[in-house]
């Protein structure tokens, strides 16, 4: 999916993406766990369709969660 997400779309991703340490916590012991991982990009997918009602695939969650969460938002020039 390309197209921009609405806000309370991505307000819901978020909220869903707090509630697994997984994905973020790297002092989590199944941090490095490679299947635990995708197991809960698995769960929020569903949760995320269920809500909104659009199909959201894994990589179009993994890509929103890159694009937007884990980028800085200012940029600093030397």
């Amino acid at each position: 999916m390309s197209r921009k997400w609405p806000a309370d779309h991505t307000n819901r991703l978020i909220e869903l993406y707090e509630v697994q340490p997984i994905l973020y916590n790297i002092k989590s012991p199944q941090y490095h766990n490679k299947i635990a991982r995708q197991t809960c990009l698995t769960t929020i997918q569903g949760s995320l369709e269920a809500y909104t009602k659009i199909k959201y695939s894994v990589e179009d969650i993994v890509k929103k969660i890159i694009d937007n969460f884990l980028k800085p938002g200012l940029f600093f020039k030397d």
